[in-house]
This record gives structure tokens, C-alpha cells and sequence, in this order.
């Protein structure tokens, strides 16, 4: 490989990853921003003459109960083996549901052969 291709491969290889690094932070931003918004938010405080009204207090603004971080929930969650399609019909629509909160590029699964079948392995 020549010099120059070297030099421009590094170059692509440096630019692709600081903009895939860059998207994921604004990604991570936006959704962060938009979870914490409505709790954070502060209703306007109106100006009566020169008094301001006092700030509301902090039982109003975090009325809703402390939920359990995303990492102590994976933690937490359970890991099941299917080895038979009828298993597979009643995980599934719970493992769609968890997908919508927690999505992931994939599920490990695999083909197995016992005797003249297949069958899978998650």
C-alpha cells in the first residue's frame, strides 16, 4: 500500500469515528434532555408588583417516586434459555416489549443439530 493511500485511509478511518462519536454524544444529549425536562422544568414564576412568588417547593417538583438506573435494571435482568418453539411463542412478546425500552443491535441465537433436526440457541 502507497504512502498516500495509507495517509488517506487514516484520515477517512480519524473522520468517520469522530463524526460516529460526535452523533452518538448529540444522540445521548437529546435523549438524556428530553427524560429529565419535564422533572427539572420550573413553572414561570410571575411578578406580582416587586415581590416575586417563591420558588416551588422541591416535593412539587420531584413528585414522582426515584426510579432505579438503567444499569442496575439490566443487572437485574433475567436470562432465559428457549430450546423449543412453544417456549419461544411466550418470550417473545415480552422480549419485544423490554426492546422498546432497552434497544439492542441483535439477539445471540444459534442452530443446534440434534438428530435429524435443528434447532435454535439463544
Amino acid at each position: 500500500m502507497s504512502r498516500q493511500n495509507l495517509v488517506a485511509l487514516t484520515v477517512t478511518t480519524l473522520l468517520g469515528v469522530a463524526v460516529g462519536g460526535f452523533v452518538l454524544w448529540k444522540g445521548i444529549q437529546r435523549r438524556r434532555r428530553s427524560k429529565t425536562s419535564p422533572v427539572t422544568q420550573q413553572p414561570q414564576q410571575k411578578v406580582l408588583g416587586s415581590r416575586e412568588l417563591p420558588p416551588p417547593e422541591d416535593d412539587q417538583l420531584h413528585s414522582s417516586a426515584p426510579r432505579s438506573s438503567w444499569k442496575e435494571r439490566i443487572l437485574k435482568a433475567k436470562v432465559v434459555t428457549v430450546s423449543q418453539e412453544a417456549e419461544w411463542d411466550q418470550i417473545e412478546p415480552l422480549l419485544r416489549s423490554e426492546l422498546e425500552d432497552f434497544p439492542v443491535l441483535g439477539i445471540d441465537c444459534e442452530w443446534e443439530r440434534h438428530g435429524t433436526y435443528l434447532q435454535w440457541l439463544f
